[in-house]
């Protein structure tokens, strides 16, 4: 067979150093104008998941109150707080509380939301109800759901933290896994006082004279913020914190995620 009387050379050609720079320049600067974007899309459905979810729990607790004609409330919590409304913030009472990441002091990084009662608890007490968990004490022998109904439906986990959902410790954490604080209008006036949201402090709105996030001044206390609702949940938000001392429109309350607002 006759040799082509016409033939190239063919050379195989590889990237040069130079042009693998510019590509990889190319690929980090794409990737550094993409991962931005990326944090903020799930951010912005994290905070979808916990809007959902705080109706949630306010609908639960709604049902429950229909049922029995009573907030999820144990009758140690009755006999030992207040006579106002109280809040399941921040301070766990269970099984090895002093060991428990919401309460030991040298682990417990979260603020502490409390109402300033001899007995305090985080909203582990109102899941045991709401979910009939008999293994938490406070709902032993179906003593706080005596009718063994699931009034909730949530995600349910293994450990106490620092995962989302409902832990084995019964706390029912948002989706950066921090503790969702819930306010009961205990004293049945149809208006709730939360242990945080009641500051004047964080719901004066200085420029209207009124509240933000829909609170009101208290007709009976004018140093007090209160919302016409029964039931308030809300998240500590993307950042986890919350700030006593600045208005709930400012720095660490102001990516709070409410259910009354």
């Amino acid at each position: 067979m006759k040799k082509s009387l016409f033939q190239f050379p063919h050379r195989r050609r590889g990237f040069t150093l130079i042009e693998l720079l510019v590509v990889i320049s190319i690929i980090a600067i794409l990737a550094g104008l993409l991962l931005p974007v990326i944090a903020k899309a799930r951010t912005t459905a994290k905070i979808a998941q916990a809007k959902v979810e705080i109706n949630g729990i306010a609908a639960a607790i709604s049902k429950y109150e229909a049922d029995y004609s009573r907030f999820p409330a144990s009758q140690k919590l009755r006999a030992n707080a207040g006579d106002g409304d109280f809040t399941f913030g921040t301070i766990y009472l269970g099984q090895d509380a002093m060991q428990h990441p919401l309460t030991n002091k040298k682990t417990q990084t979260l603020p502490r939301i409390a109402n300033g009662y001899p007995y305090e608890n985080c909203n582990a007490e109102v899941m045991a109800a709401l979910l009939d968990r008999t293994n938490y004490f406070l709902n032993f022998n179906h003593a706080m759901n005596p009718n063994k109904i699931g009034y909730l439906t949530a995600k349910e986990v293994n450990d106490k933290g620092p995962s989302p959902g409902v832990g084995a410790d019964g706390v029912y954490r948002d989706p950066w896994a921090n503790p969702y604080i819930i306010t009961v209008d205990l004293n049945y006036d149809n208006k709730c006082r939360d242990g945080f949201y009641r500051n004047p402090g964080v719901s004066k709105n200085i420029k209207t004279g009124g509240g933000f996030n829909g609170l009101a001044v208290s007709e009976t206390d004018a140093n007090v913020y209160e919302a016409r609702v029964t039931v308030m949940v809300w998240s500590l938000g993307p950042d986890g914190l919350v700030n006593p001392n600045i208005p709930s429109d400012q720095g660490a309350n102001k990516d709070n995620i409410l259910s009354w607002k």
